[in-house]
């Protein structure tokens, strides 16, 4: 996820960042009618994740990391 960057150029800068590995889709499918708006549907296996959040620094208006969680489903690993 990106939020808008303090001039135009810096561009988006990502405040929450997800990495998956050894990862494939299982299933993908899109439903809806003539009078919906269509809606994905995705199922996404993995071995590893880890997601990385940066929070605003309310001072300085910058984004700085805040937390990281990282989880190995094939070794159990939570860090």
């Amino acid at each position: 996820m990106c939020r808008a960057g303090d001039s135009a150029s810096i561009g988006l800068e990502p405040y929450l960042i997800w990495k998956i590995k050894d990862c494939y889709l299982q299933s993908y499918c899109v439903d809806g009618s003539e009078e919906s708006v269509p809606k994905e549907k995705w199922a996404i296996k993995y071995n590893a994740i880890e997601v990385e959040y940066k929070a605003t620094d309310i001072k300085t208006g910058k984004l700085t990391k805040y937390k990281d969680f990282k989880w190995d489903l094939a070794t159990g690993e939570v860090g």
